[in-house]
């Protein structure tokens, strides 16, 4: 068959590659990223579960955000009265705690760590000096006078999972 034959069915080939690549290929990339991010509202990822799972009695949530470090790593920022012991008045389903009762980073003092049984944890910290409290931008200036004070108290909760 003469190469004069196949032009035309090369021809028919070519369009049917082009119709592919400029319709379908960024349909289907649409596609994918609707759907994760529907996916995300529908299952979120366990860190997240476990911090809208967990409250602190007598406490506001003052913000939670979230940051991709080495993991998906849940913060989440209590504001409440001044109490001997804090960590008793956590409640966050599935977690078992152990106190820790040290300094963490300047500012702030490591409470207690809890695991819960799929591999993540939840680390609480009482954020106690001027350090500390000067990184939470969520905080109004009479909030951040307040627990500078010593006349309210704010506890940071980071969720995380896998080693850590």
């Amino acid at each position: 068959m003469p190469i004069a034959h196949r032009i035309p069915k090369l021809s028919r080939f070519t369009g049917l590659g082009i119709l592919v690549v400029v319709v379908i290929v960024p349909v289907v990339l649409v596609g994918i990223v609707v759907w994760s991010k529907i996916r995300a509202r529908l299952d979120p990822p366990p860190a997240i579960q476990h911090a809208a799972a967990t409250e602190v009695t007598g406490y506001d949530t003052l913000a939670t955000s979230t940051a991709n470090l080495d993991r998906l790593v849940v913060s989440k920022i209590f504001i409440g009265p001044v109490v001997d012991r804090p960590q008793d008045r956590i409640v966050a389903p599935g977690a078992t705690f152990r106190e820790i009762g040290r300094p963490s980073s300047p500012g702030s003092e490591w409470l207690v760590h809890g695991n819960y049984p799929d591999n993540c944890y939840v680390s609480v910290d009482r954020v106690i000096g001027s350090d500390a409290l000067s990184a939470i931008a969520e905080l109004s200036d009479t909030q951040r006078d307040n627990v500078a004070r010593g006349e309210s108290l704010l506890l940071s909760m980071e969720f995380a999972c896998g080693e850590g």
